[in-house]
């Protein structure tokens, strides 16, 4: 038997900020969750939670969530980053940028496929 994954935990400082972050970038819906919030795109599940005076306030860019995104969207995302006042960079061909709490985020670019 395989797993299936059901969720993506964060820790935020402000967990409000960060489902504001993730709903503007991308809208989505909220919902609440055994002691969490509940944010979900699509397929994609993240568990916000508040982040506790033990835990770290940034992350090493090792640890992250890549996204792949059609290449067709990404002068719209970059507009909306930009509309956010939200900083980005270009490392070879992608788009890192940080969430509220310093996790990166990917985005990978790809070609649009048949059944996309």
């Amino acid at each position: 038997m395989l797993p299936v994954l059901h969720h993506v935990g964060l820790a935020a400082a402000d967990p409000a900020a960060t489902l504001a972050f993730y709903q503007a970038l991308w809208g989505g819906t909220v919902e609440r969750l055994a002691g969490h919030t509940l944010w979900t795109l699509g397929d994609l599940r993240l568990a916000i939670s508040p982040r506790t005076a033990s835990e770290p306030t940034t992350w090493a860019r090792g640890h992250h969530l890549a996204f792949a995104l059609p290449a067709t969207q990404k002068s719209d995302f970059l507009e909306r980053l930009q509309h956010l006042g939200h900083a980005w960079e270009e490392v070879h061909g992608r788009t890192y940028l940080r969430d509220p709490d310093g996790f990166v985020l990917e985005m990978m670019w790809t070609e649009a496929t048949a059944d996309a």
